[in-house]
């Protein structure tokens, strides 16, 4: 294969590569973005209240986004052993709203 094939895209003998963009019609173009939110696509930046759907779809939110108070992201962000999952995540995965662990004491 040349330089050239390789940086325009390989063809299998000479035949185009078919790509089906219909499945790109319904949802925004996501690539130049980092960490898009779940629901806006807008991208969640560092200095945004995100929350990361550690239980579910492993997807960033704005905490407004989300429907999640101020008084709410303190608290959750507060605590290390917190765990969130966006709202179509419990409902599809049945994720339970709370999580017990098991602490081994020795």
């Amino acid at each position: 294969m040349s330089s050239e094939e390789e940086e325009e895209g390989s063809d299998i003998e000479g035949e185009e590569e078919e790509v089906d963009h219909r499945i790109q019609l319904h949802r925004p173009n996501l690539s130049s973005r980092d960490y898009p939110c779940g629901i806006c696509h807008e991208e969640v930046k560092d200095e945004d209240e995100g929350i990361f759907c550690e239980s579910g779809c492993e997807k960033w939110y704005h905490r407004q986004c989300a429907g999640m108070s101020k008084l709410a992201y303190d608290l959750l962000t507060r605590e290390d052993t917190a765990e969130w999952a966006c709202d179509t995540c419990i409902h599809s995965k049945k994720i339970p709203m709370v999580k017990t662990v098991t602490l081994n004491i020795s």
